[in-house]
């Protein structure tokens, strides 16, 4: 499956996994938040920091688990952290996301 995203979205998962070699940058949480929301999950709150991302669609999918930074920023290290995880759960890879076109509208 391939996930079509908004420029901003898309920005999120370019810089978690690399698309095309784009350089990591730092990621504010709501920006991920946002873009993991459009993969139709949904943010929970669990204890302190921790949250959790429940899928709502189909396939029915793992819930992805993890700590919302103190200072909101996800840094380049977390997110190699971060792909790997998403890579062993979901198999997404850098071809699992593109940027919206307007031959997609």
């Amino acid at each position: 499956m391939v996930f079509v995203l908004r420029r901003r979205d898309f920005e999120v998962f370019e810089s978690l996994f690399r698309i095309d070699g784009a350089a990591r940058r730092e990621v504010d949480w709501e920006d991920f938040r946002r873009a993991f929301e459009r993969l139709d999950f949904k943010q929970c709150n669990g204890h302190g920091s921790a949250r959790y991302f429940k899928a709502l669609g189909d396939p029915p999918r793992e819930t992805f688990h993890w700590h919302r930074p103190h200072d909101g920023i996800i840094t380049p290290d977390a997110q190699g952290r971060m792909r790997k995880k998403m890579e062993r759960l979901y198999e997404w890879t850098e071809a699992s996301f593109r940027e919206k076109t307007a031959t997609d509208e």
